[in-house]
């Protein structure tokens, strides 16, 4: 299913309709919203049709965490946080997770 909401919040579109299209020949949408909703559903298309993958490989320093060079401290902040997070849901989705260091 192709929700409006989510279309619209990744393709945001100024107007959606087009009031002189649905009068001259009942197009309700406007040229901008009907290439958003043709993107939304070709990448949903995509999606149904490949495969997701399998492994992912992840490199140590300033991805997972940080490290300071010069004290040699590894500290976790927030955008690495989200990224363990992500990462987590991607192994409970079965995904297998390396680490290249």
């Amino acid at each position: 299913m192709i929700r409006l909401v989510d279309t619209l919040a990744l393709y945001p579109v100024d107007e959606i309709e087009d009031a002189e299209a649905l009068r001259l020949g009942g197009i309700p949408y406007s040229q901008t919203f009907f290439t958003a909703l043709a993107t939304a559903i070709a990448r949903r298309l995509y999606n149904l049709r490949t495969m997701p993958p399998q492994v992912i490989v992840l490199a140590a320093d300033n991805t997972i965490w940080s490290k300071e060079a010069k004290t040699c401290q590894v500290s976790v902040g927030a955008p690495n946080r989200t990224l363990q997070e992500f990462m987590l849901a991607q192994f409970s989705a079965g995904r297998m997770l390396c680490l290249c260091g």
